[in-house]
């Protein structure tokens, strides 16, 4: 099940992925994009349908290992509920356990989006296997907290 809910997972990021690529394009300030469109023609344009796509590795990357975080978040957090606070806990705890699951896993995997969106805004920085040669860079030029940088408001 778990393999299953991987590679469904990678060919659900793999076919949203252009949308990723413009969305985090569009949100660089002053980015010249007049919109959606423009900035799916001008990627095209100037960098082929691969430009679609620049950062995917860290995108798939990043899906498997959340999913998996999020599983064992959640069953671990339940089962500590259900151990040392309440046998019966009310039904929004579910709610509560998925968030901290969530966040967790978020936490836990922001360098890989980090470095995507790094990837999609400079591709032309980074060298194959652009994954581990951008997450080096960061490191090199800001310290292992650059991996962090913005995760916070």
């Amino acid at each position: 099940k778990l393999l299953a809910g991987a590679l469904a997972g990678a060919v659900a990021v793999t076919g949203t992925y252009p949308l990723e690529v413009i969305r985090t394009k569009l949100s660089i300030p002053n980015s010249g994009y007049t919109g959606m469109v423009d900035c799916f023609r001008r990627t095209v344009s100037s960098q082929g349908p691969v430009g679609l796509f620049r950062g995917l590795g860290a995108g798939i990357a990043s899906m498997s290992p959340a999913a998996a975080i999020n599983f064992a978040t959640y069953g671990t957090v339940k089962e500590f509920t259900l151990k040392y606070i309440s046998q019966q806990p009310p039904i929004s705890a579910s709610s509560l356990y998925g968030a901290i699951s969530g966040a967790t896993s978020m936490t836990l995997l922001y360098p890989l989006d980090l470095i995507k969106r790094r990837i999609i805004v400079n591709p032309s920085l980074y060298q194959a296997p652009k994954l581990i040669h951008a997450c080096m860079m960061v490191v090199a030029n800001e310290g292992a907290k650059g991996l962090y940088k913005g995760i916070l408001p």
